[in-house]
């Protein structure tokens, strides 16, 4: 006679007849993953649908139908799919026969299939173009068809501009995202970054508030509080960016941010007006890398050997980027090669205050503006013919 378990998780009870998974879920094992929290909690727009395909994804998709609107499983693959539904009251969980591809936008794809989950992972082709969901595959392996699985995999999800968003061995996770407008671009996403421990002053925390007020868009302060969830697990900080200045902590994640999530970043400083007309800007020109503010001047480029040309160049204060452009990997490769050069110098002379730099005379390696504004200008001059200027203009005075 067959054994049929019920097992308790999360406050909810399931049946199955599989007693690896019975274990499991008792454990705690078979769970919302890390990867999965850790994006929503950056991207909460991303909670439309998802699909979970594989053997335990009947239930896998009841315990994840909290993060979405609605979760397709593959509960073809589950017996006891209607039964745990029911049981669950879980009536946004539906069959993936059920799925109405045509107006159903993905967020995430969960597979657990082994070998076979490149194959799964042909099927849904369609909405990893259309929607660029992000993709967790659990267990790959070399598998019984005598190929690496992870391999083709990672090429195949290279080949529609995905990446690597981080890596369980512990699990057997590999989790990949996609790099588009639809993670800030889209949903006018503005970041401003305060690194250290040491409050905002008067006039600073008025400038953040006129930001808020006056940009019209989502304003999102990091800082110590939450710099964590973004970072990705597949690109942990540089090793130095422990020993910089707060300063040069701020030129670091700008840099970071712009690359790897896109989006708009401002100094905190009020600004010069709506940033609302500069998004759409964006949106509307594909090919346009980085908008931003027209320089103001020759004076404004960190790097000198641009100043003739400084019109054509852009400010480093305010700016919108398309993530994992081409200008975005030189400068991120650039300012991590330069880290790469001064990292010995800077163990042994790290900074001293939040405003530290070479120029101070201290010992501290970096100065003001060699980190951020030399390698910045350098690469968007490289790429002028890529850039907007109506970014509204920052107020550069009264905001210390």
């Amino acid at each position: 006679m067959e054994t049929i378990y019920f097992s308790n998780y999360a406050q909810r009870g399931f049946y199955t007849n599989c007693k690896e998974l019975h274990s499991a879920l008792e454990s705690g094992e078979c769970g919302i993953h890390e990867h999965l929290l850790r994006y929503q909690r950056i991207f909460p727009h991303k909670s439309n649908c998802a699909l979970f395909l594989g053997d335990r994804e009947g239930v896998l998709g009841i315990i994840h139908d909290g993060l979405f609107l609605k979760c397709y499983s593959d509960g073809g693959c589950d017996e006891f799919f209607a039964q745990n539904c029911a049981y669950n009251k879980s009536s946004e969980v539906v069959n993936c026969k059920n799925m109405d591809c045509s107006g159903d936008s993905v967020d995430y794809i969960q597979i657990r299939r082994g070998s076979q989950g490149f194959f799964v992972l042909h099927e849904y082709e369609h909405v990893l173009k259309r929607d660029k969901p992000l993709v967790m595959l659990y267990d790959l392996d070399i598998g019984s068809l005598g190929f690496d699985s992870v391999a083709y995999s990672e090429d195949y999800l290279r080949h529609f501009g995905y990446v690597l968003y981080g890596i369980d061995k512990e699990k057997g996770v590999r989790s990949y995202y996609c790099p588009n407008d639809s993670l800030a671009i889209t949903v006018h996403n503005l970041y401003c970054f305060w690194t250290g421990e040491n409050a905002m002053s008067d006039q600073r925390q008025k400038a953040f508030e006129d930001l808020l007020f006056y940009s019209n868009v989502n304003v999102k302060l990091i800082s110590l509080k939450n710099i964590d969830w973004y970072i990705l697990p597949a690109a942990p900080l540089h090793r130095a960016y422990a020993y910089l200045s707060e300063t040069h902590k701020a030129d670091y994640l700008r840099t970071y941010f712009m690359h790897f999530y896109g989006g708009g970043f401002s100094d905190i400083k009020r600004p010069g007006g709506s940033w609302v007309n500069a998004f759409y800007d964006m949106m509307n020109h594909e090919s346009m890398m980085v908008n931003g503010y027209k320089e103001v001047g020759p004076s404004g480029l960190a790097h000198r050997s641009l100043a003739f040309d400084w019109e054509k160049n852009i400010g480093n204060c305010a700016y919108i980027c398309r993530p994992h452009s081409s200008l975005t990997k030189l400068w991120y490769d650039n300012m991590m090669r330069f880290l790469d050069s001064i990292y010995q110098d800077l163990v042994a002379h790290p900074a001293s205050c939040p405003q530290d730099c070479k120029e101070r005379g201290g010992g501290y390696p970096i100065e003001w503006n060699q980190m951020l504004g030399r390698i910045f200008h350098v690469c968007t001059y490289n790429y002028r013919n890529y850039l907007g200027q109506s970014v509204p203009v920052p107020d550069f005075q009264s905001y210390r």
